[in-house]
């Protein structure tokens, strides 16, 4: 039987304002790895930053370094192509981890918490559309709205994506062998899928999204993201967290 889920906090998201640039939301992605001994110090970082209501962060686990024989249990191709496309667009060449990308339009190392920090407060000092998302739903739903600025809309953001990603709170993984072999590592927000669900092009649009496919991953949390392009810059974001009925 389906396991039903409701939704305990919501967070509406108030991106590119620059009259309450405090208030804007950034999205730090994280591309990280098991088997990389240069990531751990980049999940606790991760980790510190998930905990401000204003920041969506997302753990993507890569999957190039499963051939030093540990398998990562969250890896994929379709992570590892995220991050590939992203430094393309940035001019990065090759991929590395830990890498985190901000807001889609900015990179740096995941353990470089003041760096990260730094780049953070730069996104929102940036300006740009005043877009609001906002989220809510009941036991087997997601609702979504968008508010309209078409008035406002520039020519090169007039054809953004809608991206769905359900994702884990928190794991912990025994690593069995490998450069980190015998670790307990703790990850925190961990992708466990994603999907484009809609364009939008700065008129007012809402829908609502069935839940089963990240209940049955057993996700706990799901983030809406605006961003130009599939992996351009991100121009607004809101993230649920879900719990079991009891």
């Amino acid at each position: 039987m389906m396991k039903k889920l409701f939704i305990i906090s919501a967070l509406m998201a108030i991106i590119i304002a620059p009259a309450a640039a405090d208030d804007q939301t950034v999205v730090l992605e994280l591309f990280t790895s098991q088997g990389c001994v240069a990531c751990p110090p980049a999940d606790k970082v991760l980790a510190v930053l998930a905990q401000q209501d204003n920041v969506v962060a997302l753990s993507w686990a890569v999957d190039y370094w499963d051939y030093l024989g540990w398998r990562d249990t969250f890896g994929s191709a379709e992570n590892t192509k995220r991050q590939e496309d992203y430094n393309t667009r940035l001019g990065v060449r090759g991929v590395f981890t830990p890498q985190v990308i901000i807001n889609g339009n900015a990179q740096t190392v995941g353990s470089r918490a003041e760096e990260i920090r730094n780049l953070i407060r730069t996104r929102r000092e940036a300006g740009g559309l005043p877009v609001n998302v906002s989220v809510e739903g009941d036991w087997e739903e997601l609702r979504y709205s968008i508010e309209q600025v078409s008035d406002q809309m520039s020519e090169q953001s007039k054809s953004l994506v809608i991206r769905l990603v359900w994702y884990d709170a928190e794991q912990i993984v025994k690593i069995g062998y490998g450069d980190n072999g015998g670790r307990e590592l703790h990850y925190t927000n961990v992708v466990r899928g994603t999907r484009i669900i809609g364009e939008w092009s700065g008129e007012q649009i809402s829908g609502i999204i069935d839940l089963a496919d990240m209940i049955a991953v057993g996700a706990d949390c799901v983030a809406i993201i605006l961003q130009d392009g599939e992996t351009g810059p991100i121009l607004g974001a809101a993230k649920i967290v879900l719990a079991p009925i009891t």
